[in-house]
């Protein structure tokens, strides 16, 4: 089973085998702020965005490009194991763990839509009940960042 922190932070169960997740699930790899140097010259950056002159696109672009590229050389190994689909896989591996009849019943929120949503395309005939509570539009899902 792949665990990351921030799939295991979002599972619990709860009295009556409910699955569900809690809060904000982040399935990103944060590598930026772990190095206070690399911390720093965001914020510099960051400092430099609100002139609107042609120049803060290519400061952005290069931004981008550097944080990309540190979190690909920080988490290269374990990145292709991030991500909802792997989320709902851990659910799986919980309710395999915990829950006799092996049958998820599940109640989710804000992101827990989305991953709802996922673990059911992913593993319909282990669900009992699925709850969805509200929904995100299909832009968040394919987001480079948060709405």
């Amino acid at each position: 089973m792949v665990t990351t922190k921030y799939a295991i932070a979002a599972l619990f169960v709860t009295a009556g085998t409910i699955l569900r997740t809690s809060g904000k699930v982040n399935t990103i790899a944060d590598t930026y702020f772990e190095d206070p140097k690399a911390q720093a010259e965001l914020i510099k950056v960051e400092k430099t965005l609100y002139d609107a002159e042609n120049k803060t696109i290519a400061i952005m672009w290069k931004q981008a490009t550097t944080n990309a590229e540190v979190c690909y050389e920080a988490h290269k190994k374990t990145q292709p194991y991030l991500g909802t689909a792997s989320v709902a896989r851990d659910l799986i591996s919980v309710i395999d763990a915990f829950v006799e009849d092996g049958m998820l019943r599940y109640w989710g929120f804000s992101y827990g839509t989305t991953l709802g949503a996922t673990v059911a395309s992913m593993f319909l005939d282990r669900i009992d009940k699925l709850v969805m509570d509200g929904e995100n539009p299909y832009e968040y899902y394919h987001a480079a960042a948060d709405f």
